[in-house]
């Protein structure tokens, strides 16, 4: 079998379809320039063949073999391999039949591989193994001779060469099945730890857990049926007390029905005595009463006296209101009282920097309740508000001298600033307040961290270095004990902004309050002037009247209107004076600006960008100016407003609180008038109430007989109810009791019931209970000591009920055939192992044998041919060390009579020559269908390259070469040869058919 044709698409530099027919089945030639594409088709060939490491073929990956990697618009590549099959001797198995072997490899963007047998669909795998049958494998290193490989084996160090024989020898099928033995070993090495460790940790440990469990269970079985005998004895004695009991109950219920027959007439009895006594106290009350309604003086004395007592109670509440009022208006809890000592609520004492306004909520929260404390100087001040300050509501006070501040360390800070990483900032920061109340401030905010959100508020909160209460910017508030609250804003939320509003306001009070007084001030100052200017511009006034009258009375006569005609000539001839003097000047001016306009108009055309810049910025900086100007007054004229309606205000305020002062003292007098009116109205109110109240006293004796008529009925009333209550709990007594007994009596009747539901063998054996010699004679037995006996056992019986296994003797079944299934399998593969070392000796003589005898005739071969391309001389390989094969094997050369001790001392020819010739040895020891060689010769001269190309035509007939060479001395030997050229981006190949003693035909192809 040997190539007849190879069609290249796209592959590499062939972008056409190029078919390269004709091919010798002995000895093809290809030559051309260097980049012309010879070497491309042995890729090809390697590559249709089925190489699977493209390095072998100069590429990377798959891209790299398709023209100019895809880049050109061609995007696939395929290289069909046509190969004469007519020597059905050496076909390939199930081959046979045909006459031509096709195959095709494609591949395409972006990762597409396929091969075709025959115009079939097939695997890589299908067509290495189908070369591979007639001894052409692709990845055999011997196959693809490369130029480097020359050199590689001039360097190769003994074991090396030793390697290149095992090759050949086809050895390394007994290192694969020595491999595969010796993994078959491990694996059977394995198998065995396996099979040991299951039956050390596995199968022998739950064995002999089975058979502990299997003990328990025996032993639970055996307990089983003494509880069971044991259950039967005592539930006979039961259901025959059951039955005794119910007997018992019987009569004892009959019994207790009489007794509660005659309690229950003696009740009746006592509630006809009960009747008669209520009767005669009704009748007692009736004569009272009557006695009562005589006049009516009880009645009405009552009712004076309530209503002096209401009288009293409402003068009372109205003095007390009347001295409160006062107190109110006038109330200092001492005299002198210094109110600056009371600082105010802590709500009014701190300021928030607007930039803070967000965290408000935060801070309300934090300070809860203490946000409405009240701060004093020291604990007197205090002391005196509660005592005799006439305080409306509770309040807390804090005394900055006694109070306990409490702030944060800064390590504590320092390690939240850390853990938040800035999101977390004590409250007390937060915040501003004056110096002297510094203490109340720590108070109330030093133990308080503010968050921005949940989880930092968590993470600090329950942090070990820190546990400190937190509160979210949404009022989320985490403390350290573990409790969370939150939900809803509380109702107080905004009232800090509130606070910090209504101070602004009082500061801009405070402000306008001190520019009024500084205002009066100046007035006060400036008054006396203000007054002579008055007076000056009163006399100016006048005198300018008297004048006007004067003129008046002048500009009747003629003379006075001559004289103002003169006048208004005279002005009038001034004027156009003036007026042509302006003229002129105008006119100076006009014409200065008339120059200056020339000239800024010859400058403009000399420097046109330059002058409109100039004027622009002019009018841009008049603008600007005018702008600043217009913003000035406007400011000024809201300032002069604003200052204006403060000044109203102040002034609304001040004569407000004047008033509100008056009004006050009058209030005052009003009350001290109305509170001593009301004063002697409440005497003469208790006057009348002592009054009355002797009277009523003097009925009420008269009354008193028949009180006591009725307090006695009313005792024996009492009595007689006792006693009817004594009989009623008698009888509900009875009752329950008989009820109890009935219950008893029923529980009995259904304990049997039960027993004999559970347990229905009583039915047939309670004829035996109780007699002796059988299972029920209990009469012998000790009830107490035989349950006690039965708890017992129940009780170990129900410990073991979850510990025992009532699988156990099936699993107990199970395990063993398992352990004595292991245990023969374990010989099993322990005698499988044997087998196994044994096979391995037996692969390492035969592999032995094999080298001895490729080794013999390689070195044979090796100095033949070495003769034929170099006559005269001869070369050999033997032992690295002597009677010792697998220590490797080193090439020994004889130039002439002489051998050599080094190839250090042969030229590079001969060297080449040396390796050249060992590689043709091996490939003759398992001649292949085909070889390709690429450039093997570069290193050698003409002659040498004639003896190569004899040498393929006479020592390896049957065998395709496929040659790559530059040199006329190995391709003219050839008996085709093709040429490739490269023309226009693409490679072309011609085919030339050699002719003997005569000039190449020529066939081109493309």
């Amino acid at each position: 079998m040997y190539l007849e044709e190879l069609v290249l698409e796209g592959f590499k530099s062939y972008p056409v379809r190029t078919s390269i027919t004709g091919w010798d089945p002995s000895f093809t030639a290809v030559t051309g320039l260097n980049g012309s594409g010879k070497s491309n088709i042995l890729d090809a060939i390697c590559f249709v063949l089925g190489l699977t490491n493209l390095s072998q073929v100069r590429a990377t990956n798959q891209q790299d073999l398709i023209y100019k990697r895809g880049q050109a618009g061609i995007t696939r590549a395929s290289v069909t391999a046509v190969f004469d099959n007519s020597d059905r001797s050496k076909s390939p198995v199930g081959l046979e039949h045909c006459a031509q072997i096709t195959v095709t490899r494609q591949i395409a963007l972006p990762n597409v591989s396929k091969y075709l047998l025959n115009g079939h669909k097939s695997t890589q795998q299908a067509v290495q193994l189908l070369f591979q049958g007639v001894q052409l494998n692709i990845n055999n290193p011997n196959f693809l001779i490369m130029q480097g490989r020359i050199t590689k084996v001039l360097n190769m160090r003994p074991p090396e060469i030793l390697g290149l024989i095992e090759e050949a020898a086809g050895t390394r099928m007994y290192e694969e099945r020595k491999d595969k033995a010796k993994k078959t070993m491990a694996k059977k090495e394995k198998r065995v730890q396996e099979i040991n460790s299951l039956l050390e940790e596995e199968i022998t440990p739950k064995l002999d857990k089975l058979r502990d469990e299997k003990r328990s269970f025996l032993a639970y079985q055996k307990r089983s049926s003494e509880i069971e005998r044991l259950g039967r004895l005592l539930a006979a004695w039961e259901w025959k007390e059951a039955n005794e009991r119910v007997k018992r109950k019987q009569t004892d219920v009959e019994k207790r029905t009489e007794q509660l027959h005659a309690q229950k007439e003696q009740a009746i009895t006592r509630e006809k005595e009960l009747q008669a006594a209520e009767a005669e106290k009704k009748a007692a009350i009736k004569r009272r009463d009557k006695e009562l309604a005589k006049g009516g003086h009880f009645q009405k004395l009552e009712a004076q006296v309530a209503e002096a007592e209401k009288k009293i109670v409402s003068l009372d509440t109205q003095v007390e209101l009347k001295q409160a009022s006062i107190r109110d208006e006038e109330a200092h809890p001492v005299p002198n009282f210094d109110r600056s000592k009371v600082k105010g609520l802590v709500a009014t004492l701190i300021n928030i920097d607007p930039s803070q306004y967000p965290k408000s909520t935060a801070l309300e929260i934090a300070a809860g309740g203490r946000l409405y404390n009240v701060v004093v100087e020291d604990e007197r001040v205090g002391e005196q508000l509660l005592q005799r300050g006439n305080l409306k509501k509770r309040v807390t006070l804090i005394p900055l001298n006694k109070i306990r501040a409490f702030a944060a360390s800064a390590q504590k800070l320092s390690t939240a600033s850390q853990v938040s990483r800035g999101k977390a900032q004590l409250a007390l920061q937060l915040v501003g307040y004056e110096p002297d109340v510094s203490n109340a401030m720590s108070y109330v905010f030093g133990d308080v961290l503010i968050c921005e959100d949940a989880e930092t508020a968590k993470a600090v909160t329950f942090h070990q270095q820190i546990n400190m209460k937190s509160v979210t910017i949404n009022g989320d508030v985490y403390d350290p004990s573990g409790t969370i609250s939150g939900g809803s804003a509380p109702q107080s939320s905004g009232i800090l902004i509130k606070v910090q509003e209504l101070k602004q306001v009082e500061g801009a009070l405070q402000d306008a309050k001190a520019l009024l007084q500084k205002l009066e001030q100046d007035e006060q100052r400036n008054s006396s002037l203000r007054s002579a200017w008055m007076t000056a511009k009163r006399e100016l006034e006048i005198k300018t009247h008297e004048l006007t009258l004067l003129e008046q009375q002048i500009g009747g006569g003629n003379a006075a209107r001559i004289k103002n005609d003169i006048i208004d000539l005279e002005k009038r001839l001034v004027e156009l004076r003036e007026s042509g003097q302006q003229a002129s000047e105008r006119r100076k001016e006009a014409e200065q600006e008339c120059k200056k306009l020339e000239k800024d108009m010859n400058e403009f055309k000399t420097n046109k960008d330059g002058k409109l810049k100039q004027l622009k910025a002019e009018v841009s900086q008049q603008k600007a100016e005018l702008h600043g100007l217009t913003v000035k007054l406007k400011e000024q004229q809201k300032a002069l407003q604003t200052a204006q309606m403060e000044l109203e205000q102040m002034q609304s305020d001040i004569e407000t609180s004047h008033a509100s002062s008056a009004e006050a003292l009058e209030a005052i007098k009003v009350h001290q008038s109305e509170l001593g009116k009301l004063t002697k109205a409440l005497d003469s109110a208790k006057t009348l109430h002592r009054e009355v109240s002797a009277q009523l006293q003097a009925e009420l004796a008269t009354l008193a007989r028949f009180d006591e008529e009725v307090k006695g009925l009313d005792t024996a009333i009492t009595r007689i109810k006792e006693a009817i209550t004594d009989l009623e709990v008698t009888i509900k007594k009875s009752e329950h009791e008989i009820q109890v007994a009935q219950k008893e009596k029923a529980s009995s009747e259904a304990h049997i019931g039960s027993l004999e539901k559970h347990h229905p063998w009583i039915q047939e054996d309670k004829r035996k209970f109780g007699k002796p010699g059988t299972a029920y004679d209990y009469d012998n037995v000790n009830i107490p000591q035989t349950k006690e006996k039965a708890k017992e056992l129940e009780e170990l019986q129900k410990g073991m009920k979850k510990k025992i296994n009532p699988k156990v003797m099936n699993m107990i079944d199970t395990v063993e055939k398992k352990e004595a299934e292991l245990k023969k399998n374990l010989l099993i593969v322990l005698g499988d192992k044997t087998k196994i070392e044994e096979t391995i000796d037996q692969l390492d003589v035969l592999k032995l044998e094999a080298l001895e005898k490729t080794w013999t005739k390689v070195s044979k071969d090796f100095g033949d041919i070495f003769g034929d391309l170099l006559p005269g001389n001869s070369a050999k390989l033997q032992y690295a060390e002597s009677g010792n094969i697998s220590a490797g094997l080193e090439v020994k050369v004889q130039l002439g009579s002489i051998w050599k001790q080094s190839l250090t001392e042969l030229s590079g020819g001969q060297r080449s020559l040396i390796a050249l010739s060992l590689i043709m040895s091996l490939l003759q020891f398992k001649p292949a269908p085909m070889y390709i060689l690429d450039e093997v010769d570069a290193a050698l001269d003409l002659s040498h390259t004639q003896h190569i190309g004899e040498l393929f035509r006479n020592r390896f007939k049957g065998s395709q070469f496929i040659v790559v060479s530059l040199k006329d001395g190995l391709f003219n030997n050839a008996n085709v040869l093709f040429r490739t050229k490269f023309r226009d981006g693409t490679s072309i190949v011609e085919r030339i058919t050699q002719r003997s003693g005569g000039a190449p035909a020529t066939n081109g192809r493309r």
